[in-house]
């Protein structure tokens, strides 16, 4: 394939993102032209190409078959008739099976596009029709908005019908128009109907005769709601990870099925990380709270803290830090949602706020007089210690 560096460029960047593109190119003066589709059921790629050479084959064929059967008799130009007739008829019945091939590899295209639940349809620039071409969309807010399968007057009928969120209107204008302009357009569109939202991708790409002229523009819609909500979910739980690891004391992350530490304090290091526990934070902790940390820090018990969909536990206790004892929060917070084995283990400094509010505490069961218990810490005392 006679490609320049600019087609290959893009057609990496396609398969890097798993996105659907076109080609073309010229070698010995014909002209080449390709269409990829990603198949993602079939972890692989559908292609097609076509392209003029057996056309100018043939023309060439036939001038020289004339050239030669000027001179000869009338009845060799007679046989050189029936000859081309012959030819021709085959030649057309060949274009004729060519098509049949060419519909079927469509056919094969929409066919994979259901298989991985995507959406295949051909749009006219100069109509402004819209037609699905696989049923993917059957039952969505596309298919009550076609009739035979056809959304007229597109895009300006589907942002009427108001299934376009606000904030997306602008881009799903800008998708059809920057396609009139150019061989592909995408976007990311934000759909809300039946009081549920969701969000899916929109490729555009233009199909060319070798005049460069467009014969078809085809569309394929995949719906990528758990890809946008990961997302979000991604960008939250970093907000709250750099929150966690701001100022602390420790920080650390713990794959708790090999029990390896592989970063610690932002380094890359792979160290156990019950070793880790045992000569870098156990005997800095006051004894007074040593046995209850020993018990929430074993592997047994940190591996069952995410049950009931937790997605962090927090302990407090003293540990000594540059020589003095201090109060301290040690946050565990699973860094993957659907992976609870892989832990942040955090440690800050609480040490004023928890001053404070052993104050506020004592203040709160102190009687200001007697200076004794207060009647309600008394009898909560009393009812603890006879249990």
């Amino acid at each position: 394939m006679k490609l320049d560096n600019n087609q290959i460029n893009r057609i990496k960047k396609d398969f890097s993102n798993n996105t659907a593109g076109e080609y073309q190119y010229d070698n010995n003066g014909i002209t080449y032209y390709g269409h990829y589709i990603p198949l993602e059921n079939f972890d692989g790629y559908f292609l097609n190409e076509s392209g003029d050479e057996s056309v100018a084959l043939y023309i060439k064929q036939i001038n020289t078959i004339v050239l030669r059967e000027e001179l000869i008799t009338g009845f060799c130009f007679t046989l050189m008739l029936l000859t081309v007739y012959t030819y021709f008829k085959r030649r057309n019945e060949e274009i004729k099976e060519a098509n049949k091939k060419a519909d079927e590899n469509l056919e094969l295209i929409y066919k994979a596009a259901e298989h991985s639940m995507k959406t295949v349809f051909t749009y006219n620039q100069q109509t402004k029709d819209l037609t699905m071409k696989t049923s993917v969309l059957k039952g969505s807010i596309a298919d009550k908005l076609s009739k035979n399968g056809i959304i007229k007057s597109v895009p300006e009928s589907i942002i009427e019908a108001n299934v376009i969120s606000k904030e997306s209107i602008e881009e799903f204008k800008k998708l059809f128009k920057s396609i009139l302009l150019s061989k592909e357009s995408f976007a990311d569109i934000k759909i809300s109907y039946d009081n549920k939202e969701e969000w899916c991708k929109i490729l555009l790409y233009n199909t060319y005769d070798k005049n460069n002229l467009i014969i078809n523009t085809i569309g394929i819609v995949e719906n990528i709601t758990e890809q946008k909500l990961k997302e979000k979910e991604d960008k939250k739980k970093l907000e709250v990870y750099e929150k966690l690891i701001k100022n602390s004391l420790i920080y650390a992350k713990v794959d708790l099925d090999s029990d390896n530490l592989f970063e610690l304090n932002g380094n890359s290091i792979s160290i156990s990380f019950s070793h880790f526990l045992e000569n870098n934070v156990l005997p800095r902790i006051k004894e007074e709270h040593l046995g209850f940390i020993l018990e929430k820090f074993s592997l047994i018990n940190l591996n069952k803290i995410f049950e009931n969909n937790k997605d962090s536990i927090e302990i407090e206790f003293i540990l000594e830090h540059n020589s003095i004892y201090k109060w301290v929060s040690c946050i565990i917070y699973k860094i993957s949602k659907n992976d609870s084995n892989k832990i942040l283990f955090v440690i800050n400094d609480i040490d004023n706020k928890k001053i404070r509010e052993l104050e506020l505490k004592k203040q709160a069961e102190i009687d200001g007089l007697t200076k004794l218990y207060n009647i309600t810490t008394m009898r909560k005392k009393i009812e603890f210690y006879l249990n």
